[in-house]
């Protein structure tokens, strides 16, 4: 395979990732908007987040089962145009049971059938020792695509609500029209142009082996426990990072704008981040050093943010809670990668992803109680320094495992 030909299904995949999860955390920047159309309450929204994720964590291990029996073109192409329909069923939704059957059908179409294949495509397509760049690529690429789509969104939100008498639609329904527009159009590009992947004898092997014994086999796999808890604690990183807003605001008395802008500026560095820790990953061998040294260097940062004083300029803050973004969106762009030292068989990478998922990406489930747990303990900058450092140290653990995956 030319170098052309593993490029381009690459930049179809990170294309497809971009445009596949906004519509789902459409609250990140559209919050207020979703109350106000859909008459509810912040508990109720929190409810469909919730179901969201409890779908998520079901569905991490059969995801990895299935990019291991079905063809992964097929499973992301279904994800894709699943996800647009039931984004036109959002846009014209009105009662709350036809919310939770949307949200919990998301869960499935952006889960289940999208995110193992998905991750599992990339490491196909790449060669032998450059898995990080791949996957630093996707990363940094689905967040360019990412922002490009949230700058359309809100321009296209203040034209409508500008000239909404003329439109006859509410503002919110013309950015969910975008983005369900966006996910129908990368299905008919990503069916037609993704090339098909030759999966007929890995399908036998699969299904020869067995579920559980294939189970077995990863669960020996001492390498395999070291990179998911190196993806464990660099996902840690950006749960860290969403709590910068009100840290700034409640410890530093900014404003919200001010604070607002901070963290818009945090999120640009995503692509830098994930290109730039690609560009230094570019070959296996130095993987796990670069990894090791970025969640360090976070974790190192993250401590000297919590405790900076309060005569900090606001420059200075911006500079550091950007910089901390760099480095953990950096972590981020390359530790799927680590699955490259794993010498995992590719009949297995979908169930190995599936496993890693699984562990990984329980800060979802624990940070947000930990975060509110350790705030009414130690109301203020105690307890947000508690919570940065429960980060920081877990990051300071991950980076010494992936030094031994060296």
């Amino acid at each position: 395979m030319n170098r052309m030909q593993r490029h381009f299904p690459l930049i179809l995949l990170t294309l497809a990732a971009g445009a596949i999860y906004p519509v789902v955390y459409l609250r990140q920047s559209f919050e207020g908007p979703i109350l106000e159309h859909f008459a509810l309450s912040l508990a109720q929204l929190n409810e469909l987040y919730s179901l969201l994720g409890v779908i998520f964590i079901a569905s991490y291990l059969p995801s990895g089962w299935l990019a291991d029996r079905y063809s992964v073109k097929h499973l992301i192409v279904t994800s894709l145009f699943a996800t647009g329909l039931l984004s036109i069923g959002f846009m014209f939704a009105s009662h709350n049971w036809q919310l939770t059957l949307i949200y919990g059908a998301w869960g499935v179409s952006t889960g289940l059938t999208f995110w193992a294949a998905l991750i599992k495509a990339v490491g196909l397509l790449a060669p032998k020792q450059q898995e990080g760049r791949y996957y630093a690529f996707l990363e940094g690429g689905r967040g360019l695509v990412e922002a490009l789509l949230a700058t359309m969104a809100l321009g296209l939100f203040a034209l409508v609500s500008h000239y909404t008498d003329l439109t006859k639609m509410a503002p919110l329904q013309t950015v969910i029209g975008l983005y369900a527009s966006a996910l129908i159009l990368m299905t008919f590009v990503t069916a037609y142009y993704l090339p098909s992947d030759p999966k007929s004898e890995l399908l036998e092997r699969t299904s020869a082996t067995g579920l559980l014994t294939a189970l077995g086999i990863l669960a020996r796999n001492r390498s395999l426990w070291l990179a998911t808890f190196c993806v464990l604690t660099g996902y840690q990183f950006l749960w860290a990072t969403y709590s910068f807003a009100g840290f700034l605001q409640s410890e530093w008395s900014l404003t919200a704008t001010t604070a607002a802008t901070i963290a818009l500026a945090k999120l640009w560095t995503r692509p830098l981040g994930a290109f730039g820790a690609g560009w230094l990953a570019r070959s296996t061998p130095a993987l796990a050093s670069v990894l090791s040294y970025l969640m360090v260097s976070a974790a190192i940062l993250l401590i000297v943010f919590s405790l900076f004083p309060r005569s900090a300029t606001p420059l200075t803050l911006a500079f550091l809670a950007m910089s901390i973004g760099l480095l953990a969106y950096g972590v981020r762009g390359i530790y799927w990668a680590t699955l490259s030292t794993c010498d995992i068989a590719d009949a297995h990478k979908g169930l190995a992803i599936g496993c890693v998922s699984l562990i990984a990406f329980t800060p979802d489930i624990y940070l947000p109680i930990l975060n509110t747990v350790l705030l009414e303990m130690w109301p203020g900058r105690a307890g947000h320094v508690a919570y940065f450092g429960f980060i920081a140290g877990a990051g300071l653990l991950g980076g010494a495992a992936a030094r031994r995956l060296a």
